[in-house]
């Protein structure tokens, strides 16, 4: 019979992560589904948007930990970095909403690329779009050469580590997106992490990563509580135990979160 995950490697992260599974994880999800599992009205752009990039972060956190209690540790690793890059956009939109509709916009760019690339590969994009839906996009894409650079690449000017100086966050940029970035990408210390070498030869190394599974877990932790702070209190949610959720993060993990 086949069957999925893997079981030894789930027994061995219940034993390693008992107090994280049984006093942790409880409220942590209560908070979650109290902030994020709820209908968000408002006639607000940037709010709209922060809290729906909000309610991606505990899905975020589900990932990672689902990757990390099987022993995929460099897997998990891996989306560290889009959650990293959600929760300091999350932020930097609180201090400045007027971003928002940048955020937004930057979508007619996309769809614009896309279509490009669609052509390069030989594909024509009449296949997918009626004429009509053709001249919008190019219509909307002129429109935002007025307010994006020629050779911008994103939605803000900014790049991630700078955005996250600028919310607090830039001294978790080396260990929440840089280390984990060079996992995703094709790159030496990405290569090595997964290779046993001896004088004259090389293997893969085969078997769990538990120690990068608990380091993309407390990562993962990290970022779930940054985003939970900065909704709780940008919503004015009357959530009893976020503070609370600081002090066993601090119990657990042994360490403190600073967003100075």
């Amino acid at each position: 019979m086949t069957t999925f995950g893997v079981p030894a490697e789930w027994r061995d992260f219940e034993q390693r992560h008992k107090g994280l599974l049984e006093e942790v994880l409880p409220p942590l999800m209560d908070v979650c589904n109290q902030v994020v599992s709820r209908k968000m009205e408002s006639e607000h752009l940037h709010e709209r948007l922060v809290f729906m990039l909000g309610r991606h972060v505990p899905e975020d956190f589900n990932e990672i930990f689902l990757l990390s209690a099987h022993g995929y540790g460099i897997a998990a690793l891996k989306l560290l970095r889009p959650m990293y890059e959600r929760v300091v956009t999350i932020m930097y939109l609180i201090r400045n909403p007027e971003q928002a509709e940048n955020f937004v916009n930057w979508l007619l760019v996309e769809k614009h690329k896309t279509l490009n690339l669609l052509m390069d590969e030989g594909d024509d994009p009449a296949k997918y779009l009626t004429p009509e839906e053709l001249a919008q996009v190019e219509a909307n894409y002129a429109r935002m050469k007025t307010r994006f650079a020629r050779k911008q690449h994103s939605w803000t000017k900014l790049d991630l580590k700078s955005m996250a100086n600028k919310v607090g966050v830039g001294k978790m940029y080396l260990s929440l997106c840089y280390w984990p970035t060079l996992q995703i990408h094709t790159t030496l210390i990405g290569m090595m992490a997964r290779v046993e070498a001896t004088a004259g030869s090389v293997a893969f190394k085969v078997g769990a990563q538990r120690g990068e599974a608990d380091r993309a877990l407390l990562g993962a932790h990290t970022c779930l509580l940054l985003a939970l702070d900065a909704l709780i209190r940008y919503f004015k949610l009357p959530v009893q135990k976020g503070a609370q959720l600081l002090t066993t993060y601090k119990e657990y993990w042994n360490r403190e979160i600073s967003t100075s």
